[in-house]
Order: C-alpha cells, then structure tokens, then sequence
C-alpha cells in the first residue's frame, strides 16, 4: 500500500504511536532488530528492487539473480543480491532518519506531542520519497523505530549531532 498525503489520518498515526509505545519495554537492540528484520519482507524486497527506487537511492544497484554471471555459484549470487539489499535498506533507513531529524529538530518537543511529530514526518516523507510513488507502508516499522528511540532515549540519540 502506497499512502498519499489524503491518506495520513488520525488512524494512521496513532497506529505508529501504539506501536512505538508497545516497543518501549524493549532495548534498543531489540528495536533495531525489528526494524532490521524488515529487509526480508517480500514486499519490501519488491520496493527496494523497484526501477523507481533503485533510481531514487541512485548509489545502490539492486541486482536479481538474473544479471549475475552464471561462473558465480549459486550461494555467491544469493550473497551478492543479499548484499545489495542491505545496502538499499541501510539508504532507505538514512533517508528516512534525515527527514525525521530535519523535521524535529526546530519543534518545541516538550510541548509537540508524538501524533504531531508523526505527522509531520510522514507528511514530509511523502513528497520526498514521491519519485516511488508515496509513502510505502512497508517503511512503517523504520519510522516506529524512530518513534520507539524519541520516546525512549529522547531527540539526540535519534539525530545526534553531526561534527
């Protein structure tokens, strides 16, 4: 499912809110492993493999098996397309941590509540990651991820400071 900015409701974001808070009892490796899992997800295997987002993360060459030489053997070639895949997510997953940083950092946290920042986030991601199509439902878990670290260890370990 593909969200357009119409689509950002109340529903959608207190969704992300609960899930966020449901992690709270969990570390942050736990979180990150949850978000990290996402990278196996059928249907985000499709996005990342998409022509859209391949042109969009422009670094990354998201290949099929098909396009590897068939003198790799077949283990070589799940690794290589594994690879690239990580690769992909780990830029997907920065993208998304600049716009959630870009857009916090100049809001009063302490009187924004978590449904606006939400908000904002996803609405600024819309147009950001537009050349897809909209927002993915399937990047959902990143952005619950970085919901989970606001309210838990605060804005400076989601955006640290950057010298």
């Amino acid at each position: 499912m593909i969200f357009k900015e119409e689509e950002v409701t109340d529903n959608l974001v207190n969704y992300i809110v609960l899930e966020a808070r449901a992690l709270y009892s969990k570390d942050l490796y736990s979180v990150q492993n949850y978000v990290d899992r996402q990278v196996n997800h059928p249907e985000m295997v499709a996005y990342l493999q998409s022509d859209k987002m391949i042109a969009y993360l422009k670094n990354v060459q998201t290949k099929t098996l098909v396009d590897k030489p068939l003198s790799l053997g077949f283990e070589a070639r799940v690794n290589l397309v594994s690879d690239s895949l990580e690769t992909g997510f780990q830029s997907l997953k920065d993208k998304i941590r600049q716009v959630f940083c870009a857009v916090t950092k100049d809001l009063d946290l302490g009187s924004t509540t978590v449904e606006t920042i939400v908000k904002l986030v996803l609405v600024a991601l819309i147009p950001i990651l537009g050349a897809t199509g909209g927002l993915a439902a399937i990047v959902l878990p990143i952005i619950i991820g970085l919901v989970y670290q606001l309210l838990k260890y605060g804005y400076d370990q989601v955006c640290p400071i950057q010298s």
